[in-house]
């Protein structure tokens, strides 16, 4: 079972609905980009069309040794001129250097969503950074967890 300091083993939740168990924060660089924790979701938006990335980042790591995916429900809540957006999973840093892998959200259109990122091959430990391609779109994310 993976484990981090403070962790509840069985709890396979890294966010949910407010609960914040990996201590994740706004790590994006780019003025045009808003990630906000509110009560009961993080709001993640870019404000441009522009190829911008709004980034989460793990404040803790977590061993994955156990797990195959990770999992985030969202919702998307304002639509985009672009048709497909992307969701990217990083290994502790917000360069593309050490991607894991990039889930697209296909259509982008209002609605809940859940996406799997895959981590069979990277079963190690590390601290998970989550990158929003969004081109002027906005999502709530509502749950992070592992299976």
């Amino acid at each position: 079972m993976g484990t981090f300091e403070g962790y509840v083993p069985g709890n396979t939740d890294f966010y949910y609905r407010g609960q914040n168990v990996l201590n994740l924060s706004n790590a994006s660089i780019s003025d045009y980009t808003v990630v906000r924790f509110e009560t009961t979701y993080i709001y993640v938006a870019i404000t441009t069309s522009a190829a911008n990335t709004a980034f989460i980042r793990a404040g803790k790591s977590f061993n994955f040794a156990s797990f195959s995916n990770i999992y985030m429900e969202l919702n998307v809540v304002s639509s985009s001129g672009s048709s497909v957006c992307g969701i990217t999973l990083n290994r502790n840093t917000i360069n593309y250097t050490d991607r894991i892998g990039k889930v697209g959200i296909n259509p982008f259109t209002t609605g809940a969503r859940t996406l799997t990122f895959n981590i069979t091959n990277y079963r190690t430990t590390f601290a998970p950074v989550f990158g929003f391609e969004l081109h002027g779109g906005a999502v709530n994310v509502n749950r992070i967890r592992v299976a």
